[in-house]
């Protein structure tokens, strides 16, 4: 599902208590093969291309419009 244009990395990770690694693959596109979306954007456009009852968690970063540097505030 991802677009020609999107980004996979794979990345080491420590993922148990035995610090046993492995390797994690994540994209900034939506993509059932990997192990993680990062996405920068608006999340509408994200949306459009995720599957229904295909997501196990959101992690967001509110709060949102309160004048923060990066962001433009809106009406």
């Amino acid at each position: 599902m991802g677009s020609q244009d999107s980004r996979i990395e794979t990345v080491e990770s420590t993922t148990d208590i035995f610090n046993a690694t492995r390797q994690i693959e994540i994209s900034d596109t939506y993509s059932s093969n990997v192990d993680a979306v990062l996405f920068d954007g608006d999340c509408c456009d994200l949306l459009k291309d995720i599957p229904s009852n295909s997501v196990d968690l959101v992690i967001t970063s509110p709060p949102y419009n309160i004048g923060k540097k990066y962001e433009k505030k809106r009406p």
